[in-house]
């Protein structure tokens, strides 16, 4: 003989929405894994102001001329920038301003290495200075550079923010892993005995073991339960019995009262406030079966309502058990 006693944990979750929250990346949908460039913004700072006369101006003070070049550090010293920006930065969002020009010109801000064919911003004599927004990485020695075509002109740099390398898959499933938890998900809807709508609130789920189920997992009960036409009410459930049995062996049940770990501080409370018949909510649980559970094994749960329910009519709108 073999008696199959099992223990259930639940968690009673009430029907809610989900807002999802976003953050811009500079990452590719086409590459579905590794570290990806993540933007901090922050309070806009000053790197570097050639102008003679600026204050904080950095390490240069005077105007670019024709065909120069100027390095500029993101650890910059005794400037507003100074302790703002850390050295695991990968690259920074600017705004650039150019002033002063004595000719048509153009710059190109880049991080290292051969100059690239391209202008991030097109300075005129007695243009009006006005910022451009600028991305830029930053070299291994966390600098950039900025390049200066014809004339002389006076650059400002604020910093707005930094990107910083971020592993997403440290903490999210990817793709791939995701496919195969929806591939291998699997699920019977059960139908309450006790009657649906118009009956008690009593639950009693029974259901043989699928032969694909796999011993030593953690199968998983979701019941939907709703009011009565006396909504807004209350229902108290307990926790009554789980057992399981093998077909053609003698067994007794196991009655499971203390057995389940109720978290809600009421025992298992469900405070139906709509006044009217639509209102759902959920009670979620779990069967610590081990690996004594197999397939073509009988499962069988159940709850009782209490005496403090004050619905006096409801029931369960359906139940499904998900198994791996």
């Amino acid at each position: 003989m073999r008696v199959r006693s099992v223990i259930i944990g639940c968690v009673l979750f009430a029907t809610g929405t989900v807002v999802g929250v976003s953050t811009h990346q500079l990452a590719s949908a086409t590459i579905s894994s590794g570290d990806r460039a993540v933007l901090v913004p922050i309070d806009p700072c000053r790197l570097t102001d050639t102008r003679a006369d600026a204050p904080d101006a950095g390490p240069r003070s005077s105007p670019l001329g024709a065909g120069e070049t100027i390095t500029l550090d993101a650890q910059q010293a005794g400037v507003p920038c100074s302790g703002l920006l850390p050295t695991a930065a990968t690259a920074l969002a600017l705004n650039v301003t150019a002033l002063n020009a004595t000719e048509q010109t153009f710059l190109t801000v880049w991080a290292d290495g051969a100059r690239p064919d391209s202008s991030s911003r097109n300075p005129a004599p007695e243009q009006p200075p006005a910022p451009n927004a600028v991305t830029t990485r930053l070299s291994a020695s966390n600098d950039f550079r900025i390049f200066n075509s014809a004339g002389s002109v006076d650059v400002i740099v604020d910093v707005v923010g930094y990107y910083e390398d971020h592993d997403h898959d440290d903490r999210y499933s990817t793709r791939a892993e995701l496919d195969l938890r929806i591939a291998d998900q699997k699920a019977i809807a059960l139908e309450n005995p006790t009657g649906l709508f118009d009956g008690e609130y009593d639950i009693r789920l029974t259901l043989i073991v699928p032969a694909d189920y796999t011993p030593g997992t953690t199968p998983r009960f979701e019941v939907h339960l709703r009011p009565g036409l006396d909504a807004p009410c209350v229902v108290q459930l307990q926790e009554d019995f789980v057992w399981g049995s093998t077909p053609g062996e003698v067994s007794s049940k196991a009655f499971g009262v203390g057995l389940i770990d109720v978290i809600a501080p009421t025992d298992l409370e469900f405070d139906f406030t709509g006044a009217n018949s639509i209102v759902t909510q959920l009670l979620e649980f779990t069967v610590d079966v081990g690996d004594v559970l197999q397939p073509g094994d009988s499962l069988s749960v159940g709850f009782f309502e209490r005496i403090s329910t004050t619905c006096t009519n409801g029931g369960i709108l359906g139940a499904t058990f998900f198994y791996e």
